[in-house]
């Protein structure tokens, strides 16, 4: 069970698909609270950019 769970928190955590889920999450809070939607998209998209554009990188 534990392996299980681990694998699909895992799946979730990872830095580019938390990145991602961070802009969807904002773009469907976007629909009903304007302002905390629009600001949580807003910190996904400066990560993708951050994450993309430096040497860092996501993996």
């Amino acid at each position: 069970m534990f392996y299980i769970l681990s694998k699909i928190v895992w799946l979730i955590l990872t830095p580019s698909n938390f990145i991602a889920l961070t802009i969807a999450v904002g773009a469907v809070l976007a629909m009903r609270y304007r302002r905390a939607g629009a600001a949580i998209s807003a910190v996904g998209v400066t990560a993708l950019l951050v994450c993309g554009f430096s040497p860092i990188g996501v993996p």
